[in-house]
């Protein structure tokens, strides 16, 4: 699989804190799920095919085809073959933070969107009433007015999340000044800033 020389064994090295962002590089042996995962990335041009975004409590607020719910994020997903990047906002103020953590209180249980799956790969309109992952974190800093990603909130992947740390051609890492990289597990970032630089380099 090539993009095995994206991973690179190691622990997650921060506590999330609440309204963090996870952006996760999937790996499996499942021949099922490795076609979707390997659709969402051809599709969005990236690496990562899944984002989820962190409460008060320390779960993880997830938009999985069952619906939208907490995860018990440590169980899940740390210490385990999980590729996962820890995207942190630092300028949050207390309005902030109270707006984010109240639409997300209202938006658990929601749908999933199949809707926005075929408009993100389709661009036919969507579905405005429900929400996939990386759509439930952008629609959260939305509500902020914080920006996340260089698209509209129906078409942002999870790896277009990751692409706003890059807003130059040349693939300047950091120039969205205010996201920070605060933790990561099992990736190897050397591989994946190289991606990133021939991404913009085309």
């Amino acid at each position: 699989m090539t993009w095995d020389k994206y991973y690179k064994k190691d622990k997650l090295n921060v506590k999330p804190q609440a309204l963090d962002i996870a952006l996760f590089y999937h790996r499996t042996w499942n021949p099922w799920e490795n076609i979707i995962i390997g659709c969402i990335r051809r599709v969005s041009d990236g690496l990562f095919n899944h984002a989820g975004i962190f409460v008060a409590d320390g779960s993880l607020m997830e938009a999985n085809p069952g619906g939208i719910e907490k995860t018990d994020f440590k169980k899940k997903y740390v210490n385990n073959d999980e590729g996962v990047l820890i995207l942190r906002f630092l300028n949050l103020t207390d309005v902030q933070r109270a707006i984010g953590l109240a639409f997300l209180d209202g938006a658990e249980g929601g749908d999933y969107s199949y809707g926005d799956i075929w408009n993100f790969i389709f661009h036919t309109g969507g579905d405005s009433k429900h929400r996939f992952c990386s759509e439930l974190a952008a629609e959260t800093y939305d509500n902020m007015k914080i920006k996340i990603s260089h698209k509209p909130l129906v078409d942002t992947a999870p790896h277009d999340i990751f692409d706003y740390q890059y807003t130059t051609p040349e693939g300047v890492y950091g120039s969205a000044p205010l996201w920070q990289i605060v933790g990561t597990q099992n990736l190897n970032m050397d591989a994946i800033l190289d991606f990133q630089k021939k991404k913009w380099s085309k």
